[in-house]
């Protein structure tokens, strides 16, 4: 047998191989980004994509639009007796003798006299010592436009709250399709073993507009992931943003502004 020939011959087919895969890893590769980038990435696709991470995600939310409106936006001043300002750019009262109240029904009305727009905001989260709502526009959360009341003994203790005045945007963001969110999410999340996304939620996020008093509430999906929340702006020209990874209780506070 020439030994020679033969070496030259594995040589040049380990070659090919070699080239044939690198072929075949970048096609993948350039499959799915174009998947993110075109918006093709269909459930099918995201689920394997998913079932290979070990990651668990929730159906899409009823209703979900292709657009959103965009929003520009003024913090809201609060010039009644006994609101300061605080480093929230929100609004902050403290009660020398907390108001008390015996049911939610009470407690609903004590907010309403206490806090101005109290009807713009929604109950998100409740407990013996605090309730947190958010401000919402036309259904949707504006995620850092957040109501905290302290509560002790059936009572309030303070009330901090940052609110939005709104003037619609003359044109409306076109949003990436629901797997394409998720799968920036999955294809980001740092984990080493099986994982769920829990708690899908398309709203708003306030930020700068050009000035320290005016925002531009952008659409942003939230996901819940463990103890953390996950944000990710849901606008198509922005898919590619990076997504941020925010503690749960700093729902409590209006939170970082990208």
């Amino acid at each position: 047998m020439d030994w020679s020939r033969a070496k030259t011959i594995l040589i040049i087919a380990f070659i090919v191989l070699n080239l044939f895969l690198g072929l075949q890893l970048n096609q993948l590769v350039k499959q799915q980004s174009d998947y993110v980038e075109t918006e093709e990435i269909s459930l099918a696709q995201l689920k394997q994509i998913a079932k290979k991470s070990r990651i668990q995600f929730p159906e899409e939310p009823d209703n979900t639009p292709t657009t959103l409106a965009a929003y520009k936006a003024t913090v809201t001043p609060i010039r009644l007796a006994g609101w300061k300002k605080n480093e929230l750019n929100g609004y902050s009262k403290t009660y020398a003798t907390p108001p008390a109240f015996r049911n939610e029904r009470e407690l609903n009305r004590l907010l309403s006299r206490e806090v101005p727009r109290f009807g713009d905001y929604e109950l998100m989260e409740s407990s013996r010592d605090k309730r947190i709502y958010m401000q919402h526009v036309k259904g949707r959360p504006i995620l850092d436009a957040v109501l905290k009341v302290e509560l002790a003994a059936s009572s309030i203790k303070a009330i901090h709250v940052v609110h939005y005045d709104l003037s619609q945007s003359p044109t409306a963001e076109e949003l990436m399709t629901y797997p394409s969110a998720l799968y920036q999410v999955i294809t980001n999340l740092n984990t080493k073993g099986p994982a769920s996304i829990t708690n899908p939620k398309l709203g708003y996020r306030a930020a700068y507009g050009g000035s320290k008093e005016e925002y531009i509430l952008v659409p942003y999906w939230r996901f819940e992931v463990g103890n953390n929340w996950i944000y990710l702006n849901a606008t198509k020209r922005e898919a590619k943003e990076k997504m941020e990874i925010v503690p749960k209780q700093s729902i409590e506070s209006k939170g970082k502004t990208p």
